[in-house]
């Protein structure tokens, strides 16, 4: 589950209200951002597992075969294997590094000399789509015999793993230190618990909006650094349309189940009535074009 949650509670408030929300509607913050984390990891693992924004990393790979599974890879006509390896979604990449099998040495792949970022371009065109895949070349000088690095943890990728990387500017911050929860901001009229910030290169996620200055926040998320902050600028990290009102639609039957349990369907004199469970599904469904982007991750040898 990623440190990300893609709807506000302010959000989900007005959501079940059907219009604003009452202003003595603030108790139940920490309960309604437990039932949007719920709906956000539904998201993301229907999506296999990715995010919509992005978590910074270095995540290591294999090679060939080893201890972990079997090998899986193709066998090509002349007896070696074509390589495989799911990625995440990534919205740039910072570094590749090829390591040795014993990792005592490495080469740095350089992109678009060494490998290609994939797709190519987005599809459908204006989709903003981030890559999935990153593929070797065969005519970069690091990549004559690719095959003979074969071996456990022998690829490290540092990237911004992730669907997108949107924000939008809103308030600014006073100076806090790198470890305090409480952050004093210009306004938090636009800011709501649930809301994921930037804070100059830290990411912090809002967990409660204390009063018109103050808000509570978890800090250096999404693989960042806790840093001491001055007059920073707070953005905020912005999700599909799409992806929002599937949190709100899931969150909101989560809301319901509460009271009516878990039951599929209801029987009433030959009739059946269908209730939330085979609304999740079609909720769900509604984001399948990003499910079935993630179909075709891979590095690919």
């Amino acid at each position: 589950m990623s440190d990300y949650v893609y709807a506000s509670v302010s959000q989900l408030r007005d959501f079940l209200s059907g219009t604003n929300y009452s202003s003595s509607w603030t108790s139940d913050t920490a309960g309604l951002l437990r039932i949007l984390r719920t709906a956000t990891t539904t998201i993301e693992t229907y999506c296999g597992h990715n995010t919509f924004a992005p978590i910074t990393a270095t995540l290591d790979f294999d090679e060939g075969s080893g201890q972990l599974s079997d090998d899986t890879r193709p066998v090509l006509w002349n007896g070696q294997r074509a390589s495989k390896i799911l990625l995440p979604w990534f919205v740039s990449m910072t570094s590749a590094t090829l390591y040795t099998p014993d990792r005592s040495s490495s080469t740095a792949l350089v992109e678009n000399t060494d490998y290609l970022s994939t797709p190519y371009a987005g599809f459908p065109p204006g989709m903003n789509a981030p890559y999935n895949g990153i593929k070797y070349k065969t005519t970069g000088s690091a990549n004559e015999n690719p095959f003979s690095e074969s071996g456990q943890m022998v690829l490290a990728l540092a990237a911004e793993w992730g669907y997108q990387d949107e924000k939008s500017t809103d308030s600014t911050a006073t100076t806090v230190s790198t470890t305090a929860s409480t952050l004093t901001v210009a306004s938090s009229t636009n800011l709501s618990a649930g809301q994921a910030i930037l804070v100059d290169t830290e990411r912090m996620l809002i967990e409660s909006v204390t009063d018109a200055t103050t808000i509570e926040v978890k800090r250096a998320i999404a693989g960042t650094t806790g840093a001491t902050h001055s007059g920073a600028t707070i953005s905020i990290y912005q999700f599909p349309d799409s992806i929002v009102q599937a949190c709100l639609e899931l969150s909101e039957l989560s809301w319901i189940e509460r009271g009516q349990g878990l039951t599929e369907t209801i029987d009433v004199a030959g009739t059946s009535i269908s209730i939330p469970r085979s609304q999740k599904d079609q909720i769900l469904q509604s984001i399948d074009m990003y499910a079935t982007f993630s179909a075709n991750q891979a590095v690919i040898f």
